[in-house]
């Protein structure tokens, strides 16, 4: 579904919420929101990438921005914050500082927010998704630079080199029709990524991990709007969750 499509049905929705004339969740309308402002950012930014390839205007590709703003559209779909456990918050009690309002663990979001719209996904639209981008989401699953392990055996041992098995576990889980695993650790190799782009942990336009932004801008580039529009089309009365940051009015 291309981006002006989405937008078009986000609008009538949007009417929709504004007129009260559907119920819905008001965090997850809110979600919604804030999602598509940098789903279309990153789109956009897409689409003037491939201009620029066109006229062989290399320097003004900007895969790492597009690739940011696309997670930020997942990220706006799936962050949670944790219960507020503390009444009278004191900025001087760090232990209270930490114990109320934080944001939930990354990995903790994530899975939870993928357990619940793969359960949601009536369509198998996520299902295709992997079925019909085996060639990249193999790529990241054979590349070691994307995996959590690899950095970890490194950290502890600067000469390790090794590659791991991720391929053919993989290629194993895809075959026995494991679906859903297979997305939450496709998710978590670009959550890898994310945190190199936003944690200033890899050079801005780098060449050095230029296929694997390539890759993960263009898979966020389909599974993000399939994402949006389960939501959108279907649960937009679920509660996805205590929403980060809510609006004060």
């Amino acid at each position: 579904m291309q981006i002006k499509e989405i937008k078009q049905r986000f609008v009538l929705l949007k009417n929709a919420v504004e007129k009260n004339q559907i119920t819905h969740n008001a965090c997850t309308y809110m979600r919604l929101y804030r999602s598509i402002s940098w789903l279309e950012k990153g789109l956009a930014i897409i689409r003037q990438n491939a201009a620029y390839a066109e006229t062989e205007d290399e320097k003004r590709v900007d895969n790492d921005l597009s690739t940011v703003c696309l997670w930020l559209a997942f990220n706006a779909l799936y962050g949670q914050w944790t219960l507020f456990d503390v009444d009278d918050e004191s900025e001087a009690d760090d232990e209270a500082n930490r114990s109320s309002g934080d944001a939930m663990p990354e990995h903790k979001a994530i899975n939870e927010f993928l357990e619940t719209i793969y359960a949601q996904d009536k369509k198998a639209r996520l299902t295709a998704f992997l079925e019909n981008n085996q060639s990249d989401i193999r790529e990241l699953f054979s590349s070691r630079y994307m995996s959590v392990g690899f950095w970890k055996a490194r950290y502890k041992n600067p000469s390790h080199d090794k590659t791991d098995r991720a391929a053919d576990e993989y290629d194993r889980l895809l075959k026995d029709g494991h679906h859903q695993t297979v997305l939450s650790k496709l998710i978590k190799r670009i959550y890898l990524l994310r945190c190199q782009l936003i944690h200033g942990a890899s050079t801005y336009g780098s060449i050095v991990n230029r296929s694997n932004v390539k890759t993960c801008e263009a898979l966020l580039a389909e599974f993000v709007p399939i994402v949006f529009c389960i939501m959108m089309d279907d649960h937009i009365n679920h509660d996805y969750g205590k929403l980060c940051y809510p609006p004060l009015a």
